[in-house]
């Protein structure tokens, strides 16, 4: 997902994103539309925290739904920062903080 952000070099960002940030607010249909969209996303990132849980690669006793919230949140910011022109190293650099933020079970 880092190498799609810093490799939009036209800045082109997420339709889904500048739809839901011009039009969300005052059309239903479009607030409808994107909160579907989140919503699937979380569900999908949920899946994929409790897997890693279950694989033994993300350490269990945290909440998946939580931790994904985290991930989805922090993905929709690094295209939003993408998109203003910010470095690919801060980008890079920001992924791999959040990378390193959920504890990982030691081998």
């Amino acid at each position: 997902m880092v190498a799609i952000i810093v490799g939009d070099v036209e800045r082109r960002g997420c339709l889904m994103a500048k739809s839901a940030a011009e039009l969300a607010g005052t059309d239903p249909e479009v607030a409808q539309r994107v909160n579907r969209v989140l919503t699937e996303a979380h569900a999908l990132l949920t899946e994929c925290v409790s897997e890693a849980q279950r694989a033994g690669e993300l350490a269990a006793g945290h909440d998946p739904a939580r931790l994904a919230g985290l991930v989805l949140v922090v993905l929709r910011g690094l295209e939003t920062v993408g998109a203003c022109g910010a470095p690919p190293s801060m980008i890079r650099d920001a992924a791999e903080q959040v990378l390193a933020l959920p504890p990982r079970r030691r081998r």
